[in-house]
């Protein structure tokens, strides 16, 4: 858990925020920004997080090809949300920025309640990582209104997170049977009994289709049936032999809850034991299946689940409690916070050096990152011709 922490500190500290933030004079960072119950946090504070979250989430849409640099992401409409506040995907990420603020702020009140403490390690390793991200984009933390004090305060709201968990989750109830568990794992051959058509709709496809991949299905069930040993043969080198193109198959752990798997094909493989072929093509109206069940009883993904369970119980009960502290709280928010803004015109993206001595360029004029041990940031505003990047190195 010491390890968590430090990683998870210096995940945040490895954002070194840097070029052009704000017009004329920087942020006024000692204003009140959120006050939850008796603890404030300021907008030097509040504006750093922000940004960090920003620049990662912009940078992991980047690597899900969800977002290209130069297109309008922030400023997009955002519809999910009733609050009529949040108009903007820019406002859905501040929002979620505040609530994760608030849980942290949350957090840290609760850790005595447990006898929890920051490790003196830890402590060190936020003062490090605090003066080493000031001092790397001094220009860019006025601007932001961000002290070193609010950078390391940020960073320690966040090391309370991986803190808590084994003492909020600790009473969570671990045993779990096998019944609860259970997971049976088939093999299967399948053939899709849909198509799209001209309009790109799915339909069915037509009778004649139909009927000859009835037939193919028959003829794989056979030489499956006849093998030398049914249980042990190799079902997808049999299925590619007799149609590579339209038969899929795969080996496939499900447990009562699953909804991967039709209702057709879990029937049919309650009816078998272990290492039996069910005989027939089984008709679930968008596939023909073949099935084999390889255990009744999958040991080991049974054991798996059980941890997922356990894992799954404790998430909940985490934050069940989180909430009941959250709601509890009293929460105000300044006009201060109000001014904070997450737009286009300000964006923030991370980069991750590349591991080789080559520099990144482009024809933007985009600065070149060059470290190969760190995540950094750029930012830029409308209108700017380029962007400019720093390196750094986070605690270790």
């Amino acid at each position: 858990m010491k390890m968590n922490r430090k990683m998870a500190a210096a995940g945040l500290a490895g954002c070194m925020i840097a070029g052009m933030l704000l017009s004329g004079c920087g942020t006024n960072g000692k204003e009140t920004a959120i006050k939850v119950n008796d603890d404030v946090l300021t907008v030097g504070e509040a504006n750093f997080f922000l940004r960090y979250q920003q620049a990662q989430s912009t940078y992991m849409m980047q690597q899900y090809g969800m977002y290209q640099s130069g297109a309008t992401l922030w400023d997009k409409d955002y519809t999910a949300s009733s609050d009529s506040s949040i108009s903007t995907y820019g406002d859905s990420l501040k929002d979620s920025a505040k609530n994760t603020l608030i849980q942290n702020v949350c957090l840290k009140e609760h850790a005595a309640d447990y006898d929890l403490a920051l490790s003196d390690d830890l402590n060190s390793a936020l003062d490090t990582a605090a003066e080493k991200t000031y001092s790397e984009n001094e220009d860019v933390m006025k601007k932001l209104g961000t002290s070193q004090d609010d950078i390391r305060y940020i960073l320690e709201l966040s090391s309370y997170q991986s803190l808590m968990y084994d003492a909020m989750t600790a009473d969570v109830d671990t045993d779990v049977s096998d019944d609860e568990a259970k997971q049976s794992t088939i093999t299967y051959a399948r053939i899709n009994l849909t198509t799209q058509n001209d309009s790109g709709d799915t339909v069915s496809v037509d009778d004649d289709a139909k009927a000859k991949y009835k037939t193919t299905m028959e003829e794989l069930l056979k030489e499956i049936q006849k093998a030398d040993d049914p249980a042990t043969t190799d079902i997808t080198s049999q299925a590619k032999a007799l149609d590579s193109e339209n038969i899929v198959s795969s080996t496939l752990s499900y447990g009562s809850d699953d909804t991967t798997l039709p209702d057709a094909v879990k029937e049919a493989a309650a009816t078998l034991q272990d290492g039996e072929v069910y005989d027939g093509v089984i008709d679930t109206g968008d596939y023909y299946y073949i099935i084999r069940m390889d255990a009744v009883l999958d040991r080991d993904a049974t054991d798996s689940k059980k941890e997922s369970i356990v894992s799954e119980r404790k998430q909940t009960a985490y934050n069940d409690l989180l909430k009941s502290w959250t709601d509890a709280a009293d929460v105000t928010l300044t006009k201060a916070w109000d001014k904070l803004e997450v737009t286009d015109k300000d964006g923030y993206t991370v980069y991750v050096a590349p591991t080789d001595s080559a520099s990144q360029s482009s024809a933007s004029g985009t600065d070149s990152v060059t470290s190969s041990s760190a995540e950094s940031v750029t930012s830029s505003s409308a209108g700017s011709t380029g962007s400019s990047s720093v390196s750094s190195s986070s605690a270790q």
